[in-house]
């Protein structure tokens, strides 16, 4: 791979997550956003997928994530939804598919998900799994990179990039992981996300600025949610909570990433919440949008 300067990869890897969706409002963040589909796995009543993507549409949010991970039965609502997204006038931000670090093969699923979004404004959201090793344990990257070798082997030439997602309880578990193997790597197709649960839940609220230091040079893409600083002693569901609920300052982490410069996509997690969550999402969104605008007239 190409040397590429640390400026320079700065610079790229903005370049390319600011352009993946559609632009923002006037006088609004100019961070295209999306919804993630984990907000819909434990609703009642769960809506249909052409419900769901209407719903969206309505609040003005036109992009979503799709979750696959290792889960055939994810795989197979993708196939149902991902002609139905860009008929509907949306894209698929990114589409989560798990690589096991161990293994000697890519999961499947990686490479029929790039054949069918190849062309498109979307990108691979890609957690690291491991038995064999121990969690950020720096031992197991020189695997991880191999397997992500393979990855990128498939999806760059397609235009499809990468960014790796940090997992609680995975090999790798914090954007500090996903920023030493992007480091490594060397292409700014290849970022990182930064995940605010589960950092919360893996490193709890401190050094907040620094951990965003940490991953912004790869920086592709965030996820956000309302939460509580004690994330990382709660269950899920207490830690995961619509936009402006809960006790920690999300308005405070989007203010910073946007004073730090970061234009990218932001999605809205919402695994978890359940219940009636089409007012939840609608509430999250309206509490984004004042957000916006406020953090944009203080740039």
């Amino acid at each position: 791979m190409n040397p590429i300067t640390r400026r320079s990869f700065i610079a790229a890897s903005l370049a390319a997550g600011s352009g993946l969706a559609f632009a923002a409002q006037p006088g609004a963040l100019p961070n295209p956003v999306f919804i993630m589909d984990t907000w819909f796995w434990f609703a009642e009543p769960k809506p249909a997928w052409p419900d769901r993507l209407t719903f969206i549409k309505s609040l003005g949010v036109n992009a979503i994530c799709h979750s696959i991970g290792f889960d055939e039965s994810r795989w197979n609502e993708f196939k149902e939804i991902v002609d139905l997204v860009p008929a509907m006038g949306m894209e698929i931000t990114t589409v989560y598919v798990g690589i096991n670090i161990d293994d000697d093969e890519l999961n499947p699923y990686l490479a029929q998900v790039v054949e069918r979004v190849k062309g498109r404004k979307t990108m691979l959201h890609v957690p690291l799994t491991s038995k064999k090793f121990k969690n950020s344990d720096p031992a197991g990257d020189e695997r991880a990179l191999l397997q992500l070798k393979k990855a990128a082997e498939i999806a760059f030439p397609t235009g499809v990039n990468i960014s790796l997602y940090p997992h609680f309880g995975n090999w790798a578990e914090t954007a500090g992981d996903m920023a030493r193997l992007a480091e490594k790597f060397e292409d700014p197709r290849l970022g990182v996300t930064l995940n605010l649960y589960h950092w919360l839940k893996v490193q709890g609220p401190d050094d907040m600025e620094g951990v965003m230091k940490t991953a912004l040079p790869w920086l592709n893409c965030v996820t956000i949610n309302g939460s509580q600083p004690n994330a990382k002693d709660i269950d899920v569901r207490a830690g995961i909570l619509p936009l402006g609920q809960g006790n920690y300052d999300t308005y405070s982490f989007v203010y910073a990433l946007a004073h730090l410069g970061y234009k990218g996509p932001i999605g809205f997690q919402g695994y978890g919440i359940g219940g009636d969550v089409m007012p939840k999402l609608a509430e999250s969104v309206a509490v984004w949008n004042e957000w916006s605008k406020t953090i944009a007239a203080s740039l």
